[in-house]
């Protein structure tokens, strides 16, 4: 998965972990990783998702503002996992001197299956 992100030449990307057939690994978890390239930020994104987050290499920060509108922002570093409650604004910056890599899992196929999920656009 990091050769597909490390090809991806913009400032942040995602790609989901899927099967031979597209569809997520599992019928109520899915699985993503993201790259965000040093000192660069994700875009902003929102949705009926909660995520659970284990940075696997790099540091950096994530502003998250809840659905209640409370503002957190967390700091992060190799190894270190956290949760992001679903319907959160999130954005996630790293430190400017390396690449960070994130690897994620979430709710999304048991959303949509039962047709609650939603994103902001």
């Amino acid at each position: 998965m990091k050769a597909k992100l490390d090809a991806d030449s913009r400032d942040w990307c995602l790609h989901h972990y899927r099967d031979s057939h597209g569809n997520y690994v599992s019928a109520t978890l899915s699985a993503h990783a993201e790259r965000i390239k040093a000192g660069k930020r994700s875009e902003s994104r929102r949705d009926t998702c909660a995520y659970i987050y284990h940075v696997r290499e790099g540091s950096g920060t994530s502003d998250i503002t809840t659905a209640a509108g409370e503002n957190i922002k967390l700091c992060w570093q190799q190894h270190d996992t956290f949760a992001v409650p679903a319907w959160s604004r999130i954005v996630h910056e790293s430190d400017a001197h390396a690449d960070s890599y994130l690897f994620v899992l979430s709710d999304r196929p048991l959303l949509q299956a039962l047709k609650m999920y939603s994103v902001e656009s």
